[in-house]
């Protein structure tokens, strides 16, 4: 028999939005340490006891820390850090997302890119790493003409 876990959306009214969240990643968490095999999330947000509006970004906290920590585990992190001598422990998603990942609106994205290409002295091609956005094909397509049509021309000549 394998174990799995629903998390219904509800707290204590008036919780936080940030403090629901580290309560259910750490249930989570909790879960994955004691062998359970699946974790469900509920999705309520219209009323004051059951703040989780998006389940898929609470999702996507839990993957990103246990990928962070399978890294760790393989010595991988060291490939993410600007600076050798950083703990593992400050590696985190706020971190990979200041020094790693190339997010923002075009203005930020352009930035990050010219500062890439001038700290490398150049490289060949801007991947764009893809999800399955087929529930929401829209915001992905915006962002994808974004990067085509408002970040490419501002870096062509790189």
């Amino acid at each position: 028999m394998q174990l799995g876990m629903f998390l219904m959306p509800a707290h204590d009214k008036g919780t936080a939005v940030y403090d629901a969240v580290q309560w259910d990643l750490q249930m989570i968490r909790w879960a994955d340490e004691l062998g359970f095999t699946e974790a469900w999330i509920g999705e309520h947000f219209t009323s004051p006891y059951e703040p989780v509006p998006a389940p898929d970004l609470l999702i996507a906290q839990a993957l990103v820390a246990y990928v962070l920590d399978l890294f760790s585990q393989v010595g991988f992190l060291k490939f993410f850090k600007h600076d050798p001598e950083l703990p593992d422990s400050a590696v985190t998603p706020e971190y990979l997302a200041e020094h790693n990942w190339i997010i923002g609106s075009p203005e930020t994205v352009t930035r990050k890119l010219t500062e890439l290409h001038t700290a490398l002295g150049g490289y060949g091609t801007t991947l764009v790493l893809g999800y399955d956005y087929s529930g929401n094909p829209t915001a992905w397509r915006h962002s994808m003409e974004l990067l085509a049509h408002e970040v490419a021309p501002r870096v062509a000549d790189l």
